[in-house]
């Protein structure tokens, strides 16, 4: 018998071989993924762990619903400056006074030199002085006052869609813009903003926010858009990767503070 590999037996080789290969392939695959899945797990971990440590002096938590190791902790530290001699971290120095120090900016509204309209005002009737008829008076001059507010305006914009016939003889109609329905009237941007920052950022319920952006924008909207609001803007930053470029920066980081995972 022949010690020369027949043509046959090479061809097995290469097709095991092959296989093989797939194997370690899908097996890579798996363990890159293992990997990303322990280190996502681990940032949860660590800020569950943060998460008990902390209470309502370093984190937005409120202090009732804190738990009892981080009030027990933050007791503790209380305690500890007292018998200290410190006192309160946030007592105020005796050489301070109230308000805000010399030299800081400040945060008061500055008068407009420029406002979108300026009305003259009836002159005073009587003297806050005397109590006289001030009619006649002779003229001092003008103080003034600004009254900053928001005017609403409800908004209709139609827009005219051009249609197109291809040589197939199908018909393309232009898309609108904003997320428009073609021949239906939806809502814009603003009404949509309104309805996200209510019930995602004010936590107000959505039948509530639906009644406040009447009340507000003078626009009567159901709750269901007010629902649907924020299911657009997660379809949106879904298509847009948000997601992905989230947790991509999050595994990037060498510390993370808050981690969130949504499967669905």
């Amino acid at each position: 018998m022949s010690d020369v590999p027949t043509v046959e037996l090479v061809d097995q080789l290469r097709r095991a071989n092959a296989g093989l290969r797939d194997v370690l392939t899908a097996r890579d695959t798996e363990l890159a993924e293992l990997r990303a899945m322990v280190h996502a797990l681990g940032l949860q971990v660590a800020e569950l762990q943060r998460r008990l440590g902390s209470g309502s002096d370093d984190s937005g938590t409120p202090s009732s619903k804190e738990s009892i190791e981080a009030k027990a902790r933050r007791e503790a530290e209380r305690a500890a400056r007292r018998q200290a001699g410190g006192g309160s971290s946030r007592q105020r120095s005796k050489d301070k006074s109230r308000g805000g120090q010399p030299g800081h900016p400040g945060y008061g509204l500055r008068r407009d030199a420029d406002p979108a309209q300026r009305l003259p005002v009836d002159p005073p009737a009587e003297c806050r002085g005397c109590g006289d008829d001030l009619t006649g008076a002779t003229d001092a001059g003008t103080a003034w006052s600004q009254i900053w507010d928001v005017k609403i305006l409800p908004w209709r914009t139609e827009y005219l869609l051009p249609r197109r016939r291809c040589a197939c003889t199908t018909t393309t109609v232009a898309r609108p813009p904003d997320g428009g329905i073609v021949n239906g009237i939806s809502f814009g941007p603003v009404l949509n903003t309104a309805a996200v920052a209510l019930t995602a950022f004010g936590n107000v319920p959505t039948e509530r926010a639906a009644h406040l952006i009447d009340i507000l924008y003078g626009q009567d909207v159901s709750a269901g858009f007010v629902d649907r609001a924020s299911t657009r803007l997660s379809g949106k930053l879904t298509e847009a990767g948000f997601g992905q470029a989230m947790l991509a920066a999050l595994v990037a980081e060498r510390a993370c503070h808050v981690f969130c995972v949504s499967r669905e």
